[in-house]
């Protein structure tokens, strides 16, 4: 696999970053038609709305060309007490396994932690075989699998819910030795 540039994290979505993300979202394999529209959906409603109206925050991962590798949307969970949700994370397939997912998944937690109330983040995937490394990004990175609903999506496919506390000061155990880069 070919080493990608270490990619410059920002907590900015503009409206020329849709259409590449979306292309990463299809490229992946992972989502459906009806998800890359949800997809589009949070990113067009943050642009509207902002991220504290709409309830969607992304950070972006870009080569220094300003070429997305992936992105992260994450909000908090309306009518709780400091949880939040990781609704995407997407890394561009070529960018796979470089360690742009952990250091989108840090800048989430950085934000996160920013806010006082924030105890929380869950993470919510289908149990079919292609989310393996999905599964096993998320327990390596300190998410525990808190709850698991039988035929959620579909026959067969269960709904994951994953959960991390955001209040560990150092970084998540298991991940990069016990710190995200």
């Amino acid at each position: 696999m070919k080493s990608i540039e270490a990619p410059a994290i920002r907590a900015t979505l503009g409206h020329a970053d849709i259409a590449p993300l979306i292309g990463l979202v299809r490229a992946t394999g992972y989502f459906d038609d009806a998800e890359v529209v949800i997809a589009r959906e949070l990113m067009e409603l943050h642009l509207a709305q902002g991220a504290e109206t709409s309830g969607y925050f992304f950070e972006v991962a870009e080569r220094s060309a300003g070429v997305p590798l992936g992105y992260a949307c994450h909000g908090p969970i309306p009518a709780t007490l400091g949880s939040h949700d990781l609704y995407w994370i997407v890394v561009a397939p070529e960018a796979q396994g470089q360690g742009i997912g952990k250091r989108l998944l840090a800048a989430v937690l950085a934000r996160l932690r920013a806010r006082p109330s924030a105890r929380k983040l869950y993470a919510e995937t289908s149990s079919r075989p292609l989310y393996r490394p999905t599964h096993s990004f998320y327990r390596h990175c300190g998410f525990m699998e808190v709850a698991r609903l039988p035929d959620f999506y579909r026959p067969g496919d269960d709904q994951i819910i994953f959960c991390l506390k955001i209040g560990l000061p150092r970084g998540i155990p298991g991940c990069s030795h016990g710190r995200l880069p």
